[in-house]
Formats: structure tokens, C-alpha cells, sequence
């Protein structure tokens, strides 16, 4: 691993879930960690990241779709460590709908946030990594993006482009420097998750699978593997964690 202490990193869907494991993961690792995410608790809840970790979290509300809103945050996270070194795009919603069922306000609300989130935070990211020739990008997808499933089509259509899109860009960066890889976990327990399905969806899923809920910690050996100077000539790929 490289040292990561003092490095920084903008991490999306921070306030809950996977993104919170990954945040204060990297704080007790030393990094200067910023957590975007929807919700308006986002402050109190970094400062209690903060608490647990012992180390810095901060928090601001923003929507991933909204490109003003994340081109000011990610300014404001340079403007306040002088750097960013690490993007963890891990911010999503979960719809369930059948593609009769679903509304086109929900499709677009889905791709939105999944894909345009991606995207954005991505494209204002980029400009201060590849000043540094340096810069680690690491977005959450999801198995779903491969096997697809029943009531998830906005879900799974989105999940499948962010694995494109990363390795695209890959290709584009790797030689200043700047990797990006996605992490696809299988059924994992997190509050997206649980209000995402009924208990009943939940069983069958197990039952099919024929493997336990995954937890949020599972992404943190992914995640910090894709960090280390390990995987620099990894970028483009896609790491499946399928729950033993």
C-alpha cells in the first residue's frame, strides 16, 4: 500500500451503507475524507464518521446529478486540502419497478443519479488528478449489471453503463497516471438495500443464490487493494464480489 495518510478523497453516498464503511476506513487510514450525499444530515453524521474513526470527515449535501452542485463540492474539496486524490463514486438509488410498471420520471430519476452521477463527478474530478498525474477513481457497480433481475431494469441498465463508462475513461487517463476500476458486490445488507425490497424479496434471493447477505465491509478489501501501488496497472476492470 502507499502511504494515504494526508491524501484526499470526495466520496459519494457517504452518509449510509457502502459508502459509509469506505469512508471511515480511509479516515482511520489518515486520509482527509469529504462525504457528498443527498441527505440533509449529511454534517452530523460525518462528524460522528469523524468521532468513530479518529480521524477527518466532513460532509456536504449535494445531488450527484446536479452538475453545478458537484463542480462546487469537488472545488471545494481542493480548495480545502490543496488536493484530490481519490474519487469514490458509490452513490445510488434502487428502484422496483416492472419496465410496465415504471414511470419514465422514475427511469430518468435512476439514471440520473447511478449514471449522470457517474459521470459528473468523473468528468469535474479529472481535471485536478490529471494536474497531479495522479488520482484514483473507484465506482460502485453491481452484479445486477450482468445477470440483470426482475423489477430492477433502470437499476441494472445503469450499473451495466458505469462498468462501460470506467473502462472507457480508463483508457483516456491511464497514462497520466489516473486509474478507474469498478467494484460489482452481489445482495448486500445496507439501508438501500433493505428499503429497496420486501423481506420476501430478500428470501427468494438468498434461496436462489444459495449464498448469504453480503456486508459493506466486503467492498473495503476491493477498494483499498484498487488504492495500493499493487493494482497501478489495473484500470478498467471490474472486481465481482459474489458473497461466499
Amino acid at each position: 500500500m502507499p502511504p494515504l495518510k494526508g491524501q484526499t478523497a470526495f466520496i459519494t453516498g457517504g452518509a449510509s451503507g457502502f459508502g459509509e464503511t469506505i469512508a471511515v476506513a480511509l479516515a482511520r487510514e489518515g486520509v482527509n475524507v469529504v462525504i457528498g450525499d443527498l441527505n440533509p444530515r449529511v454534517e452530523p453524521i460525518a462528524r460522528e464518521q469523524a468521532e468513530r474513526s479518529g480521524g477527518i470527515v466532513q460532509g456536504l449535501q449535494l445531488d450527484v446529478g446536479n452538475a453545478e452542485q458537484v463542480e462546487q463540492a469537488l472545488a471545494t474539496v481542493v480548495q480545502r486540502f490543496g488536493a484530490l486524490h481519490i474519487l469514490g463514486n458509490i452513490a445510488g438509488i434502487y428502484p422496483r419497478a416492472t419496465a410496465l410498471e415504471m414511470t419514465p420520471e422514475q427511469w430518468d430519476r435512476t439514471i440520473n443519479t447511478n449514471l449522470r452521477g457517474v459521470f459528473l463527478c468523473t468528468h469535474f474530478a479529472l481535471p485536478y488528478m490529471l494536474e497531479q498525474r495522479y488520482g484514483r477513481i473507484v465506482t460502485m457497480s453491481s452484479g445486477t449489471g450482468v445477470a440483470g433481475n426482475a423489477r430492477r431494469s433502470a437499476y441494472a441498465a445503469s450499473k451495466a453503463a458505469v462498468m462501460a463508462f470506467t473502462k472507457s475513461v480508463a483508457h483516456e487517463v491511464f497514462e497520466y497516471g489516473i486509474t478507474l476500476n469498478c467494484i460489482a458486490p452481489g445482495i448486500t445488507d445496507t439501508p438501500m438495500m433493505r428499503a429497496g425490497n420486501t423481506p420476501e424479496d430478500i428470501e427468494r434471493a438468498l434461496a436462489r443464490t444459495r449464498r448469504p447477505l453480503g456486508k459493506p465491509e466486503d467492498a473495503l478489501g476491493p477498494f483499498f487493494f484498487f488504492l495500493s501501488d499493487g493494482a497501478s496497472m489495473i484500470s478498467g476492470t471490474t472486481l465481482f464480489i459474489r458473497n461466499p
